[in-house]
């Protein structure tokens, strides 16, 4: 699934009215430097790319910013907003799908690895909103794809390489033949089968490998792609107490020209916030090395592995967040032992196995997810959740 973070930014992008104003915020930032080709240190952990050095109005103090190609704009904290001194450029009433919030936008200077951008435009989020309970990546701000686009990215899941000039890099692998789409988002062509070709939205703030939305299913099915029925899952989104079901569907391959990734499992979201009926997260880059020349709107592929790893759908048939002060299950997977046994989102976990989960007011919340990481390492577990009087046993079982 999307890192939550990452969602909620892209949705208020793709909402916003569009206006003098905001089309001013979106547009690509200038760009100060040229003949460059740099492996830039990047910070990579469960598909976030974080960039730790990034400097901005000048100022000697560095920053923790997360790359993100679905933010059609970029993003700093309220306490880097107030830090830096800036100045509101505009301010606007805007909605994530599910709740409104008033959000103010401003200019800055950013740079990382002596590589200058001008007239970058931020919206302002407060810290907490960036970095959720249980989430350590502890980061300050998001790079959008309005800084992104004025240069060369080369991405795979072992680092980045950015350049001014395609000549500069090595086994970026084939040209595609489509163009990445003109827009504020970088969108290409990519499919689930032979045959069957889409406009699909890379997303590098999305943790998650392929999503479509639910108002595509239909013509999946029409057409053959899926394999089974898929399997349900009943969530809450993000800190919103109402409960959704979704399901994930097993379909033959996804491939851009020529190159398949065989035996893909891929999300089936929710219709809200965003018009793209497709996407693809940066768990792509486990299976692919992307190249994006952003001003020349080219895209080049370099294919990594044969199958799709199916070991994340091997578990209890439920995941969990941290909250503020408990520890709640997030989602549950149908027909499991989980939902068997009424473990349902939003209760509370009090237990795994020896982990006391009931009082965490005195923990660090990254030690804590690292302890139930632990955890959740083993075939079995002991699980107490508020509301079920008897502690119960869960197997973790494959969902596909």
């Amino acid at each position: 699934m999307k890192y939550f973070v990452a969602v909620m930014f892209l949705f208020l992008s793709s909402i916003l009215c569009c206006g003098n104003n905001y089309k001013k915020v979106q547009s690509t930032s200038k760009l100060k430097n040229k003949d460059f080709n740099i492996n830039l240190p990047v910070e990579i952990k469960n598909n976030k790319y974080v960039l730790p050095n990034v400097k901005l109005n000048g100022s000697k103090k560095v920053y923790r910013f997360l790359l993100d190609t679905g933010a059609q704009s970029s993003c700093i904290s309220q306490e880097v907003y107030d830090e830096l001194g800036l100045i509101t450029y505009f301010s606007d009433s805007i909605t994530d799908g599910l709740s409104k919030m008033n959000v103010n936008f401003s200019f800055l200077d950013v740079s990382f690895n002596d590589l200058y951008f001008e007239k970058v435009g931020v919206s302002v989020l407060s810290k907490s909103s960036l970095n959720p309970s249980g989430d350590c990546s502890n980061i300050d701000g998001i790079i959008g794809y309005n800084l992104m686009r004025s240069c060369i990215w080369s991405f795979d899941s072992k680092g980045i390489v950015i350049s001014d000039k395609l000549s500069g890099l090595k086994n970026i692998g084939k040209k595609q033949k489509e163009k990445i789409s003109k827009g504020d988002s970088p969108c290409f062509v990519g499919g689930f089968v032979e045959g069957f070709r889409s406009t699909m939205l890379f997303d590098l703030g999305d943790t998650g490998t392929f999503e479509v939305k639910n108002n595509y299913l239909k013509y999946l099915r029409e057409k053959k792609i899926t394999r089974g029925n898929g399997s349900l899952y009943t969530t809450i989104l993000g800190d919103i107490q109402d409960t959704t079901t979704c399901k994930v569907v097993h379909v033959p391959g996804f491939k851009f020209e020529t190159d398949t990734l065989r035996n893909v499992i891929t999300y089936v979201a929710p219709d809200i916030g965003n018009a793209n009926i497709a996407s693809v997260g940066a768990g792509i880059l486990n299976y692919f090395r992307l190249t994006f020349d952003f001003p020349k709107r080219q895209l080049y592929v370099q294919k990594k592995d044969q199958d799709f790893n199916k070991s994340k759908f091997f578990n209890f048939g439920f995941k969990y967040k941290i909250n503020e002060d408990k520890v709640v299950v997030r989602f549950v997977w149908n027909n499991t032992e989980a939902s068997q046994n009424n473990i349902k989102p939003d209760q509370q976990i009090l237990s795994i196995n020896s982990l006391n989960l009931a009082d965490i007011s005195m923990c660090d919340r990254c030690e804590l997810k690292l302890k139930i990481e632990k955890e959740l390492l083993g075939n079995c577990i002991k699980i107490s959740v508020k509301g079920i009087k008897n502690e119960i046993v869960l197997n973790k079982k494959s969902l596909f």
